[in-house]
């Protein structure tokens, strides 16, 4: 089960995508796309690709405003089209012109060249790798700063925002260098634009998780009463190295009427030493007789005589068993 203290698990950019992916497909033409699958071939899904795009494009209009920036739509559309045609494996190179041609007149077709222009087959794959992460994390920032300041960060989480403030220096490094690059450099503009006073670019993660998220805490509890005995031990601690057996009680049962009192042993243990010290006189010592004539009627019955050899066996093997109460009740017996 995902973490949902986490932020990775919440980004508003993957929804925004699965979004571009799904909801205005089924408004593409299946007869255009069909054609377009024929000339790739080998680019297993380009089918799906293409409904969706042309789905998107005839329904422009309507596509969600992200309040952002300007025309943020359109921006996180080409992300969307430049990041599923890297999934297809086409690049700047080669047979991707050809695509990117083709999608030059799917926007032409549908009369979107005033609204939203195809722009990012200009950048190479590294630099949209770049833009692309800045972009998502404009989308994304509102959330991560509040998952980070309520739960706090993972060392995975810091370094996910660390990373973004780095491709940021980076970008503007790069852009300062070369001016001519409109379409690599607009994303430097579109988060002065989104987040003023530079806080997306000097976020940073001060408050740390110290311990297991409980969602992932209580998953693991959960496999091990399903019979993973591991995780078990694992989630109890180190302490724990061999699996323990507790007491059950029933409902209306307590807490101390759970485990044998400690009273009755007092009692036993002392009267049981007594016993065998008398029958150690008894059997092998001179006092033997005087005991017996003393103490002892004349004679005694089988049945009592048995049960002496059994409590002699029992004294054989007490050194290696632990008596417990009831196993000497009765062990002697006398007629009066």
């Amino acid at each position: 089960m995902a973490d949902q203290e986490d932020f990775k698990y919440n980004l508003k950019s993957i929804n925004h995508y699965k979004y571009l992916d799904t909801y205005y497909k089924f408004g593409g033409s299946q007869s255009e796309c069909d054609l377009l699958r024929r000339e790739f071939p080998s680019k297993e899904g380009i089918y799906d690709f293409c409904l969706s795009l042309r789905g998107n494009l005839e329904y422009f209009d309507n596509l969600k405003n992200l309040d952002l920036f300007t025309n943020d739509k359109c921006q996180y559309l080409n992300c969307w089209i430049h990041d599923r045609l890297l999934n297809l494996g086409f690049d700047i190179a080669g047979e991707s012109t050809t695509i990117f041609l083709q999608i030059l007149k799917y926007f032409t077709f549908f009369k979107l060249d005033e609204k939203c222009k195809y722009e990012f087959f200009h950048i190479d794959k590294k630099k949209y790798e770049k833009m692309k992460k800045l972009y998502d994390y404009i989308l994304d920032f509102m959330n991560i700063k509040w998952y980070a300041n309520t739960y706090g960060c993972s060392e995975e989480n810091k370094e996910y925002i660390n990373e973004r403030r780095r491709i940021y220096q980076e970008v503007k490094v790069d852009c300062e260098k070369n001016t001519s690059q409109p379409y690599y450099c607009i994303v430097l503009k579109h988060l002065k634009e989104a987040y003023k006073n530079d806080e997306l670019t000097s976020f940073e993660c001060t408050k740390m998780k110290s311990s297991p998220p409980r969602a992932q805490l209580g998953e693991t509890l959960q496999g091990a009463h399903h019979g993973d005995s591991g995780d078990l031990q694992h989630a109890l601690g180190p302490g724990s190295d061999h699996p323990r057996e507790f007491p059950t009680t029933s409902a209306g049962q307590t807490e101390e009427s759970s485990f044998p009192s400690s009273t009755p042993m007092a009692v036993f243990f002392p009267f049981l030493g007594s016993l065998l010290s008398v029958f150690t006189l008894y059997r092998f010592t001179p006092m033997g007789p005087w005991l017996r004539t003393r103490f002892l009627p004349k004679k005694m019955d089988g049945t009592n005589m048995g049960e002496v050899e059994t409590f002699e066996s029992v004294e054989n093997d007490y050194e290696n068993v632990n008596l417990t109460p009831h196993i000497s009740k009765h062990l002697i017996g006398y007629n009066p």
